[in-house]
C-alpha cells in the first residue's frame, strides 16, 4: 500500500488530497515508528520525499518538519535494520 502511496503523491491531485488530510500526519509518524515493520519506515520516508514534487505536499511536509524530523530520527537512530541506516 505505501508503494502506490509513494507514486500516488507524485500526482498533483492526489499530492493536494493527502497534503490536506487531517489524517495523513498521524499515519506517517506512525508508519515512520512501525517497528514490526521496518521496510515501511524506509518507504514512508520516500513517500515523504516524493510529496516535495508539488507544492501543496512542499507546504505539507516544511510545515510539518519538526514533527516528523523528531520522529523518524529518533526511530532510525534505533534502528538495527541496514536499509534504514543508509538513510541517515
Amino acid at each position: 500500500m505505501l508503494d502506490v502511496l509513494r507514486l500516488v503523491v507524485l500526482q498533483p491531485r492526489g499530492n493536494e488530497h493527502f497534503a490536506n488530510c487531517d489524517q495523513f500526519l498521524d499515519y506517517a509518524c506512525t508508519q515512520l515508528t512501525c517497528r514490526s515493520h521496518p521496510k515501511n519506515q524506509l518507504v514512508m520516508l520516500r513517500v515523504l520525499c516524493n510529496m516535495f514534487q508539488c507544492a501543496a505536499g512542499e507546504r505539507f511536509v516544511t510545515k510539518h518538519s519538526e514533527r516528523l524530523l523528531s520522529t523518524a530520527l529518533s526511530e532510525i537512530g534505533n534502528s538495527a535494520e541496514k536499509y534504514i541506516e543508509v538513510c541517515e
